[in-house]
């Protein structure tokens, strides 16, 4: 039987290594901080989706006068609940009539496209990303890995390093790549292709180095070892 100072925890996967390297470069250059992704990932994970919809409608079933608050001003009275940016600015809230039924018409359209605002620098649209694994919540990651590179390019473009455009190119650019070389099993290595075109966009803008990263990555290895 193993005594406490035989037990070893499990080295950290290729994966692992590679975000925690990429972090820990960012954050010694003072570009990210670790407490700002863990909030960015908090939010994801659990404050943005279609609950927070029926957060408000319940409790304008319940409260009258926030029901008018809501019908008056909505954005207003969304932000009373704690949500902002995309998920609760310029919003209009109408009410169903026995003689009116609104219909709610998806902004993919055309007509609704042209109407839509740009996103800003708040949360930007998933819309656009490939094959990003989610559910009606949004995003899913399957291990911690996962959301640290996530949340890592959501605050490089909150921060306007680069335009969600340019991350979406460099992300199509590296799906296209492995599933031309038959090499990508969407499932399991989606995220690992999400670090790969990161690490190579944060370069390209010379963000850091290519050696820095891998003698980021090579000192985190004998420290794990």
């Amino acid at each position: 039987m193993s005594t406490p100072h035989q037990r070893h925890t499990a080295p950290p996967s290729e994966p692992e290594l590679r975000v925690k390297a990429l972090e820990t470069l960012l954050i010694e250059k003072g570009l990210v901080d670790a407490h700002t992704l863990d909030l960015l990932i908090d939010t994801y994970e659990n404050k943005i989706g279609p609950q927070n919809g029926a957060n408000v409608v319940a409790r304008a079933w319940v409260d009258p006068e926030y029901k008018n608050r809501l019908l008056r001003d909505a954005s207003a009275a969304i932000a009373e609940l704690g949500f902002s940016g995309l998920q609760g600015e310029d919003m209009v809230v109408v009410e169903n009539t026995p003689k009116v039924h609104n219909l709610v018409v998806c902004t993919l359209s055309t007509s609704g496209r042209k109407r839509q605002r740009s996103p800003g620098r708040h949360m930007p649209s998933l819309r656009g990303v490939p094959l990003l694994p989610k559910d009606t919540n949004g995003p899913v990651f399957t291990s911690p890995w996962e959301a640290r590179a996530f949340a890592i390019v959501v605050l490089l473009y909150q921060q306007g390093h680069f335009t969600w455009k340019e991350w979406v190119n460099a992300l199509s650019a590296e799906i296209a790549a492995a599933k031309a070389a038959e090499r990508v099993d969407y499932g399991s290595a989606y995220y690992e292709l999400w670090l790969t075109a990161a690490e190579k966009l944060l370069t390209a803008k010379g963000m850091f180095l290519e050696q820095e990263l891998r003698h980021t990555k090579a000192a985190l290895t004998t420290e794990s070892g």
